[in-house]
């Protein structure tokens, strides 16, 4: 059996049957077989997630593959990095229109809803004002986080007991 990938999809083909999956639905497993994605199945996993603009939705990215394999309303990671493409910024604020280039890379904890956020910081990022992801208040530059990280309705919350920030003086 051929894998192929082609734009948006991954074709699988054998002779003489050809079938074809949506990229959104499938991720590698351990041993490099194709899997069909359970959002459960997600949970370990190392995965980078950023708000689609489109959808209103946040979107998971395989770290491995590269590929959406799914959108959900809510996400809890842990171990992340808040990272930015700087060439990608440049292009927002030239052009004065947004697009995908920052995000937040970490392993997946669950997808449950948290309701008591007294001990989270509320962590943001805007192109035309930050160059990187802030904690929201003090604006301190936030790279990375060793607790959990709480995304739900287009915000993010982290809660740790050693974030990494960078104090530009």
């Amino acid at each position: 059996m051929a894998l192929k990938q082609r734009g948006r999809s991954i074709i699988f083909s054998s002779p003489p049957n050809r079938l074809v999956f949506s990229y959104r639905a499938f991720i590698f497993g351990e041993k490099g077989e194709i899997m069909k994605v359970n959002k459960n199945d997600l949970i370990g996993r190392k995965v980078f997630v950023y708000y689609n603009l489109h959808k209103h939705t946040w979107s998971i990215k395989c770290w491995e593959t590269k590929l959406v394999i799914t959108h959900t309303d809510r996400v809890i990671l842990s171990n992340c990095q808040y990272k930015v493409s700087q060439a990608g910024r440049s292009r927002v604020n030239s052009e004065q229109r947004k697009n995908v280039h920052a995000g937040i890379l970490g392993d997946v904890v669950g997808f449950y809803p948290i309701d008591d956020l007294e001990d989270f910081a509320e962590i943001t990022y805007n192109p035309y004002k930050y160059k990187t992801f802030v904690l929201k208040g003090s604006e301190l530059p936030v790279y990375r986080s060793e607790g959990i990280v709480y995304m739900d309705n287009k915000r993010v919350f982290e809660r740790s007991m050693i974030a990494t920030l960078k104090v530009v003086a």
